[in-house]
């Protein structure tokens, strides 16, 4: 069974909604459709507008303390973040929908039963189920990090190659996503070849410094180890199209010089979470 529960637009507050107190019944949330765009009487694109999707669930308390309390709690979480304008995000095993609660419509339900069936209307402004997957490539020797380095991820597995500075990922995915690039120093004009097109910017980055590169922002921000960040986007490279451009799916080489690390991931969207 997938995990299904609620993220609050804070990150503080996750509400499960396939185990007790919410209990989670049925929804068209994984449901979906495309508008098209014509010219002239002739698809010319889609696109997505915004969209609501309901989802019903059951609210359950031992006591009737408990019951009122867990009403409570889902609406302070929930509403919290409408008032806030901070959208939270649903999340389907691996998949998340960014998203507001903005209706909740009770049934089936007394003061003093212990039980309530709450339907929960969520409104999107980006209806793509997103799905985030981070690799790790290490400098010099495959496998292995500079000692210097503090990386954030550590895997089980790798997919660099016996060569330094060449590494391929199967992405298991059909079409091409944003992504960020989040690459570390020492390092001058760092450079990586994703299926030959570079990414990467024209600067020096000292031993505790680190680089972020987001195709969904459009932004190059340089991370200094005295707090402070410096906007590199006019440093960026510009060969080649846009480095902003999405990475294809499939099957991606990576090449680079092997003497700097680099964490890269990947935004995968569809527009139903995976069903297996």
């Amino acid at each position: 069974m997938k995990d299904i529960y609620y993220l609050s637009g804070s990150g503080k507050e996750k509400i499960c909604l396939d185990c007790a107190p919410y209990w989670m019944q049925t929804g068209d949330f994984m449901d979906y459709s495309w508008d098209y765009i014509t010219r002239n009487r002739r698809i010319t694109g889609f696109e997505k507008d915004v969209q609501e999707h309901d989802l019903t669930i059951s609210v359950f308390g031992s006591t009737e303390e408990e019951y009122e309390s867990n009403l409570q709690h889902l609406h302070d979480v929930l509403e919290g973040d409408v008032r806030a304008m901070t959208p939270g995000r649903l999340y389907v095993g691996g998949y998340y929908l960014t998203c507001y609660i903005i209706a909740s419509t009770k049934a089936d339900w007394e003061y003093d039963c212990g039980i309530m069936d709450n339907t929960l209307t969520l409104a999107t402004d980006y209806p793509h189920w997103v799905q985030e997957e981070t690799q790790q490539f290490f400098p010099q020797t495959a496998g292995e990090a500079d000692s210097g380095l503090n990386y954030p991820y550590k895997y089980d597995y790798d997919y660099a190659s016996d060569e330094a500075g060449l590494s391929i990922w199967a992405t298991e995915h059909y079409t091409a996503s944003d992504y960020q690039l989040t690459i570390y120093g020492p390092c001058a004009n760092p450079r990586i070849l994703v299926n030959g097109k570079p990414i990467g910017l024209y600067d020096i980055l000292d031993p505790s410094d680190y680089v972020m590169i987001d195709s969904r922002t459009h932004t190059v921000v340089k991370y200094l180890a005295n707090g402070t960040s410096q906007n590199k986007y006019d440093y960026r490279i510009k060969e080649d199209g846009s480095i902003f451009d999405q990475i294809p799916g499939g099957t991606l080489t990576l090449n680079w010089s092997g003497l700097f690390g680099f964490d890269l991931t990947l935004y995968k969207e569809r527009s139903e979470p995976l069903w297996n």
